[in-house]
């Protein structure tokens, strides 16, 4: 039976004739042809077990299946097909565990009770944008790395990322799943997973010379976004994060108000979220707070469409769900693809903003808003900025670093920049050095911003006694006396001062 559906497909494959289905008209198209290559991977700092059972002792690497679409030189090369894609998306998996044929994910998909074959064989037929294989042009490109929805394959938005490849953008995305398993854990741990996925892809693009890795971008959908914007929270290179229909504007505070970046306020990167209204009855209401209003350090965007619905963001759903499915009406279907379109034309428009400087002209339709709001302040240097600054570069800059951050918010300067612990341990350092002075230096300052802190000042007394100055040690001993009356180590070296 299998055989015989393979054999159905391939015939129409040759019967039907690829035309054009609405998937790029209304869409101008960058000056770039499309190149597209998949890379097969294996990341040794982390295992993977695909099932349970005696195999399970043996311990493998993660594979990691990475398609990359890039800006590309002309040339006559035949485009990829959907159906190309859909065939080679599971092949490491495959290699590696010998789990299922490819050609059977087609015949899953060519069998849903909804789709009409006819047309669905169309769409696998479609001549799209990218040509496997093909040169790159010249010069560097900014990077945008694709977090897709749960579970999903880096198939998951192909038209975005042909789209972006056009205009200039190198796009990388792998599947969406679990520390241990082809399919997503809807947890820390599955998202921290998708997380690290992105940061291995962002490492294996310094390997190409047309990538500009300082200017790197996170697009994520659905689940994906949660992993596209702590990518952006972690890595301060991130120019912008964005977010398509994505579990940030509807419950990612339930798994995010625990972690370190609970809301918000940690986001630092321009945000873009598209959102579509078109929901269920009783679907998680829209959150517009923790991710969009909460957002006061970097530029924020929402963008809210009323006809689209959640699984319409991704290309490939587009048409497996809605364009292909023989229960719905042409008119719908094409309010999608306009739908769909904008969006485009926003997401490019949001990119080349952050990442080229030019003017953002944004694309609405009936039924369709967008919201913008500007940083309102500026983001404060936190405890690692301090930290690097002060072992880089010494305690003169940490202190010039401090003075900025304080003139800003003095109470977030002295809570959240260092400790006093901290530069105590970093000043006996330095005296291990033979640093002396900058020894001194560093506990005068420290004593400045904790002036109750008994034990700063008994180390600053130890500093100028080792530097000769006698009566600034005895000054500094009794100030810590006077703070902790039980400090006999300081009433017993300046009782041996006095004498």
């Amino acid at each position: 039976m299998q055989k015989m559906l393979l054999l159905l497909l391939l015939l129409f494959g040759q019967q039907l004739a690829a035309q054009s289905l609405s998937l790029y008209e209304d869409l101008k198209r960058g000056p770039y042809t499309v190149g597209f290559q998949i890379q097969d991977k294996l990341d040794e700092t982390r295992y993977f077990r695909p099932y349970w059972g005696k195999q399970n002792k043996e311990v493998l690497a993660r594979p990691l299946q990475i398609a990359i679409w890039y800006p590309a030189k002309f040339n006559k090369e035949k485009k990829c097909s959907l159906e190309e894609y859909l065939l080679s998306a599971s092949s490491l998996e495959n290699r590696q565990f010998n789990k299922i044929l490819n050609n059977y994910v087609l015949i899953d998909l060519y069998n849903q009770s909804h789709i009409d074959s006819t047309l669905f064989q169309k769409y696998l037929n479609y001549p799209l944008e990218s040509q496997e294989g093909v040169q790159a042009a010249e010069g560097t490109f900014p990077l945008v790395l694709y977090a897709p929805g749960a579970s999903m394959h880096w198939y998951d938005n192909f038209l975005l990322a042909e789209f972006l490849a056009s205009h200039g953008y190198v796009v990388m995305a792998c599947q969406s799943k679990s520390l241990g398993s082809p399919m997503m854990s809807m947890n820390w741990e599955g998202m921290e997973s998708q997380t690290r996925d992105l940061e291995f892809m962002w490492g294996m693009a310094h390997e190409f010379d047309f990538i500009d890795t300082r200017r790197v971008n996170t697009v994520g959908r659905s689940w994906g976004a949660i992993a596209a914007a702590l990518f952006g929270m972690r890595n301060k290179t991130t120019q912008s994060i964005s977010s398509l229909d994505g579990t940030l504007s509807y419950n990612a505070m339930l798994l995010m108000e625990n972690s370190p970046y609970p809301g918000g306020k940690y986001i630092k990167q321009a945000i873009y979220l598209a959102v579509g209204k078109n929901r269920p009855e009783g679907a998680t209401p829209i959150d517009r707070k923790n991710y969009f209003e909460d957002v006061v350090f970097a530029d924020a965007y929402q963008n809210e469409f009323d006809h689209m619905p959640h699984t319409s963001f991704s290309s490939f759903y587009l048409i497996f769900h809605y364009l292909a499915n023989r229960n719905q009406d042409e008119e719908f279907k094409n309010r999608l693809i306009q739908g769909y379109h904008q969006y485009l034309k926003n997401q490019l428009g949001f990119l080349d903003h952050y990442n080229k400087g030019k003017n953002w002209t944004k694309s609405l339709m009936d039924g369709s808003t967008l919201r913008a709001k500007e940083a309102s302040q500026q983001a404060l240097p936190n405890y690692q900025d301090f930290t690097f600054v002060l072992q880089e570069s010494g305690i003169q800059e940490a202190i010039k670093l401090y003075e900025y951050t304080a003139h800003q918010d003095s109470d977030y300067a002295q809570k959240d920049l260092f400790s006093a612990s901290y530069l105590n341990a970093y000043a006996y350092k330095l005296k291990r050095l033979g640093l002396i002075k900058q020894s001194i230096l560093s506990l005068e300052f420290a004593v400045s911003v904790f002036n109750a802190n008994a034990n700063l000042y008994d180390s600053l007394g130890e500093m100028y006694l080792l530097d000769g100055q006698k009566e600034k040690a005895i000054h500094n001993y009794r100030q810590s006396l006077k703070l902790n009356p039980e400090n006999e180590n300081a009433r017993q070296i300046i009782e041996k001062l006095k004498g």
